[in-house]
């Protein structure tokens, strides 16, 4: 069952972030188009559906979108910078809205604007202090690279200060422009390691999520064994099946690193209505990408993994940061999206 779907609104964006992993282009999703995914999301029982982008705040019918889909059952969820939640826009969406996840990258406007390349700072804190104040529930999402690794634990903090209690933090990609900067941004895999440790023997009393992503080869075993219970599985989260991504045209893609490469694309929500149908093992597409994930798999077990998580599709075989990253990467850098928080507040 997918469990939850991605869905990608628009592509059009306030921000230039120097590690954005979503193409570029000039596109939004039609009104047809996100009513058939609510219908799909309704007929496969799907619980979550999560809004970005680009800067999914930019679509011109956001909040009727939202509404729309919590009015068909769905837990909805925002991912945005927050340069545009107003008190406003706050307030429609405080009526249907189950989460927002706002991106806070730095602990002032210095660190998390030139990582942002526009000035968003003082308003995503705003906008998490608002959605707050009106009961919202948000959580923060960090990208961690070179320029922001010494303030995570601060990011904390900062969270904790505004009565947010969840925050993940994220490796920066080496896709769209984190791929173009990649020499300039990517943290060394065993510093990001050592980070996510310290990281873990505080905030007792806060839900933290660290995606593992380039855990160092000598460190894996141990991963699996004091982080593997919050993660489910260390393996590539395109063989669970339970979530999807669909691009601002309609497009499903079985992963978010994918969207970049239409040849991947399962389907349109215009032509294809029932997801049971679109992953089914046998189809065509699906096999097709499963028969390219195995054939990285069977080479990465060649060149010293055991077992092989994200299978390198989504270009960071070419960052160098080690050398044997051209068979794949130990861990899926997106498998922690698919353990839920703890909601035990929420009705």
């Amino acid at each position: 069952m997918v469990n939850k779907i991605f869905l990608h609104a628009t592509y059009n964006c306030n921000a230039n972030c120097v590690h954005c992993a979503v193409p570029k282009a000039k596109t939004a999703i039609s009104k047809e188009n996100f009513n058939r995914v609510v219908n799909m999301a309704r007929k496969e029982n799907t619980e979550y559906l999560v809004i970005g982008g680009g800067e999914p705040m930019m679509h011109p019918n956001i909040l009727n979108m939202v509404e729309y889909a919590a009015d068909n059952g769905l837990k909805v969820k925002i991912e945005t910078n927050g340069m545009l939640l107003t008190k406003e826009k706050l307030e429609v969406l405080s009526k249907s809205i189950f989460q927002i996840n706002i991106s806070m990258d730095g602990i002032n406007s210095k660190t998390h604007n030139k990582i942002r390349q526009a000035n968003a700072f003082n308003n995503a804190i705003e906008g998490i202090t608002y959605a707050r104040q009106l009961g919202i529930d948000v959580a923060i999402w960090s990208v961690i690279m070179r320029d922001n690794a010494n303030e995570a634990l601060e990011i904390i903090s900062l969270a904790k200060s505004l009565g947010v209690n969840k925050v993940s933090f994220l490796y920066a990609t080496p896709v769209g422009a984190g791929y173009k900067n990649k020499d300039k941004i990517l943290m060394d895999p065993i510093k990001y390691y050592e980070m996510f440790r310290a990281i873990k023997s505080t905030s007792a009393d806060m839900q933290i999520r660290i995606a593992p992503y380039t855990v160092p080869f000598d460190k894996i075993h141990e991963f699996e064994k004091e982080y593997l219970p919050e993660i489910g599985s260390v393996s590539c989260m395109i063989y669970d099946k339970s979530i999807i991504h669909i691009d601002p045209e309609g497009d499903i893609f079985p992963c978010v690193l994918l969207l970049h490469r239409k040849e991947f694309s399962m389907g349109n929500v215009a032509r294809n209505n029932e997801l049971s149908r679109i992953l089914r093992w046998d189809d065509n597409k699906w096999a097709m990408v499963l028969r390219s994930l195995d054939s990285h798999k069977a080479d990465a077990k060649k060149e010293g993994y055991e077992e092989a998580g994200c299978i390198g599709l989504c270009l960071a075989s070419n960052t160098k940061i080690d050398e044997r990253m051209s068979h794949g990467l130990p861990i899926c850098p997106s498998k922690t999206i698919t353990k839920e928080w703890d909601f035990k507040d929420k009705k």
